[in-house]
């Protein structure tokens, strides 16, 4: 029950997100492989069953305008056109933009798998990828407009409220 199969938000302009997350079966094995399945009980569904379970919950009840995964699954380089991700892209095409992970890969330019949009910042905070689309009602689907990924360092100010608690928290 702590852990959630979809979430949806409205946005202020009154565009209803749907998303849902995923691990890859790559990284299920990593996951599980510290110290063996006794101490890691841990059962995944397949990544495509779940997926498709998201989209069509996402869609028929919940209404939304746009689908989004949170993948921890991956792209392989140099041209980011494989991996785990584009084969999900593939097999559940109502994904509108997955928001990849697990590779540690920076996609400069996101890559377009059907009507579905991939992209993935790098790792550990080090990027913030900012994606900007537009739907496009004559092919139902979602365009990208512009993607950036913007580097996260300390010339970037930090949320007031947010450091006035680590502050605190540092005294």
């Amino acid at each position: 029950g702590d852990i959630l199969d979809t979430d949806v938000q409205t946005l202020s302009n009154g565009i209803k997100v749907g998303y849902f997350g995923l691990i890859g079966e790559d990284a299920a094995t990593v996951v599980n492989m510290p110290y063996g399945s006794e101490t890691y009980p841990l059962e995944f569904t397949d990544m495509v069953t779940a997926a498709r379970s998201a989209v069509t919950y996402l869609k028929d009840t919940e209404g939304v305008d746009i689908v989004i995964c949170l993948s921890h699954s991956g792209v392989n380089e140099p041209d980011y056109t494989t991996g785990e991700d584009v084969d999900l892209a593939v097999a559940v095409p109502g994904i509108d933009v997955i928001i990849s992970g697990h590779t540690h890969t920076l996609i400069p330019t996101p890559v377009t798998v059907g009507t579905t949009t991939i992209v993935q910042a790098k790792s550990y905070t080090q990027r913030l990828g900012v994606l900007d689309l537009e739907y496009n009602p004559g092919l139902s689907k979602w365009d990208f407009l512009s993607y950036d990924s913007v580097v996260i360092d300390d010339t970037i100010p930090g949320d007031a409220y947010t450091q006035g608690l680590i502050d605190g928290y540092i005294a």
